[in-house]
């Protein structure tokens, strides 16, 4: 006997025993499924962790590299400002005024200082503040060595010193100093 007589004869039996033997294929499937699932699961769990550890460091590794790239274009500026104010011909009080005046990050594109148009600018600006201030050593002014209008013909002098001693041998009295005559 063969399984389609079998399926002839007994076809209830045959039935029934297709569902037995399908639902315990099913279960043995649904448990490896299940097994397979929990272990694509843990490792997706875990790849997601590393995933996210791989961001934070990415994160740090550009918040540093930004850092890095900012103070290197700073210290660029800083040096076309130092060479550019030293062969200028104002005050170093005036150097940080002046500096204020240009800011290098509105040269920066794409993370690159136009070192050309950034030195022009600051040229211009200094020999704005040369025009406009002035940084001689030299004090301004006059001075007069002359005489006032009173004594200037010479004949009051005389009295003058007179008037001069006797006030201050009355000061000297008043403090109790004697006077060698």
């Amino acid at each position: 006997m063969d399984l389609k007589e079998f399926k002839e004869k007994f076809a209830d039996v045959a039935e029934e025993f297709a569902m037995e033997i399908r639902l315990a294929v099913t279960k043995e499937k649904d448990k490896e499924f299940d097994k397979e699932r929990e272990t694509f699961n843990s490792q997706l769990g875990d790849m997601s962790k590393r995933l996210d550890e791989s961001d934070e460091r990415i994160a740090k590794f550009e918040k540093s590299e930004t850092i890095r790239t900012e103070n290197e274009l700073r210290v660029e500026a800083d040096k076309i400002w130092d060479v550019a104010l030293a062969k200028s011909e104002l005050r170093e009080s005036l150097y940080p005024k002046v500096r204020k005046h240009v800011s290098y990050s509105k040269f920066v594109n794409e993370n690159v200082l136009d070192v050309e148009k950034f030195a022009e600018t600051v040229a211009g600006e200094i020999s704005d503040w040369e025009g406009r201030t002035k940084s001689e050593d030299v004090v301004l002014g006059t001075g007069t060595g002359g005489r006032s209008a009173l004594g200037a013909d010479g004949a009051d002098d005389d009295k003058e010193k007179l008037a001069n001693k006797e006030r201050t041998s009355s000061l000297l009295a008043l403090a109790g100093h004697k006077e060698d005559k």
